[in-house]
Order: structure tokens, then sequence, then C-alpha cells
């Protein structure tokens, strides 16, 4: 992603060199932004390699091999990824990608951290199914990819923007009878969300019964929560308040995964 954050670096040099000589106070303000996002990008990629090291040492060795040959799927995916177009144009383009970048890098750590069989339920459920606007969409390493448009886009030109992702500390896996079951939070990403009143707040506990979607329960969104389990026939979501939400996890329904926002 080094290679990332150099192309980055061109193109804001070359928005910068493209505008005026004396920007208005907006532009400044937007240079703010990118310039604290990089840092923030770097500051994760040593993160990131420090925990990747860590976790690598506490594996046995007959387990290494896997940790790093994932490792170098995710992040020729992310590179892939985060080459897409993004719908904006300008400083704004540059914050947008730098911004994603910045999320796929969070998460990243946060998995990395996460207990060993939180890491392997992410890996089973990364590119599972989920019901969404009435069909089942698969996930692309825990992210929902729709096609929009967009007003700097030409009305023929779909392109696919990331709107939803699982959360990765709150993947889990059990098994109940003769089914296995996968349970996780999805929410927006907000990536091309530039205004608090366009943000997306939806939580969804999306439950799998033998990697197919089972059932779909909205989280209220001031509902802050802390981790999921499942405990006898009931997945429970706890707060950080102390609250807990109970569902039963052997009850099927259709509801679809809901995401609101700016999309």
């Amino acid at each position: 992603m080094r290679r990332f954050l150099f192309c980055i670096g061109i193109i804001i040099g070359a928005v910068c060199c493209a505008e005026n000589k004396t920007p208005d106070s907006k532009a400044y303000y937007l240079q703010d932004d990118i310039d604290e996002t990089v840092e923030g990008t770097e500051r994760l990629e040593g993160l990131i390699l420090r925990a990747f090291y860590q976790k690598l040492r506490q594996l046995p060795p007959e387990q290494r091999n896997k940790l790093v040959a994932e490792q170098l799927q995710w992040q020729e995916e992310m590179d892939r990824r985060n080459k897409r177009p993004v719908p904006s144009r300008g400083q704004l383009a540059t914050l947008s990608r730098i911004g994603i970048e910045e999320r796929r890098l969070a998460n990243r750590l946060a998995l990395l951290r996460s207990p060993e069989k939180v890491y392997q339920a992410f890996l089973d459920m990364k590119d599972l199914p989920i019901r969404y606007k009435g069909k089942d969409v698969c996930l692309c390493y825990g992210e929902l990819d729709v096609q929009i448009r967009n007003e700097f886009m030409p009305d023929d030109d779909f392109k696919l923007n990331t709107v939803a992702q699982l959360v990765p500390g709150f993947c889990r896996r059990w098994v109940y009878g003769n089914a296995v079951y996968h349970a996780g939070i999805i929410v927006p990403t907000n990536d091309h969300v530039y205004s608090s009143s366009n943000m997306g707040y939806n939580q969804n506990l999306v439950i799998w019964r033998n990697r197919k979607p089972f059932a779909v329960y909205e989280i209220d969104r001031k509902f802050d929560i802390s981790d999921i389990a499942a405990e006898e026939q009931n997945i429970t979501v706890q707060g950080k308040n102390g609250e807990k939400q109970k569902f039963d996890f052997q009850q099927e329904n259709t509801n679809p995964v809901k995401i609101d926002g700016g999309y």
C-alpha cells in the first residue's frame, strides 16, 4: 500500500499545481484534512506490521505460512480495490481515496489484534452471501459492493462502490446440533459521505446457517455494541453500558441487510 500512498502524493501535487496559487479557505481546509489522513495511514501501516509479526511469532511453525499467504492475499486485494475510481473530483477525490484506505487499514489492524478464533471466523465469513435489496449478494473480503450512479459519472457508466462492511472484531462461529452458524455485525462504510447529515448508522446483526443467509436483525443506532456471543439458543449482543439484546439464532427470517446514508 506504500505504492498507493506514493501515487496519492503525486495526485496531491498535481491538484495543487493545477489550482490557483492563492486557493480559498475551503481548499486549505481540505489540504489539512488530506495531510492528517495521510499521516494516519502511515501510522496504521506501521502498527499493522508490528501486529502481523507479533501474531506470526505466536503461531505454531506449521501455521505461519497460512498467515503469510493470507496477509499477501489481503494486500493484493486491497491494493486492487483502492485503485477503483471514486465518485468525486479534485481534492475531494484525493481525500476520499485516502480515507477509504485508512478505513481498510484500521479494519486489518483490528483483525490482527483479535483472538485467533475471531480471526478464523472472519476468514470463514469474508465472502459469504447476504440478503440486500431483494437478492443475495456476496461479500468481498468482508465488504459489500454495489453499483451506484453519481453526478461525476456518466449516466451509462455504473461504478462499484463499497457501501457496507463486516466489523472484524465481531465475527463469531459456533456449532449447534448438525449446523454450523456464523454471526457478525454489518455497518455502512460512509466512504463517499462528506456531511454528517448523510452519514449511515445502521447496525445489522447477520446470522448465517451452513454458510447461507439465515436471519438479520437491526440493532438500534444508539446501542453501542461491545461484544456478541452465542449462548445456549441465543445470540447475545452486549452493549458498553451493560445492556443486552438476545435473539434466537434458530429462528429464521427473510429480513434484508439495511444500509442508510448518502448512497
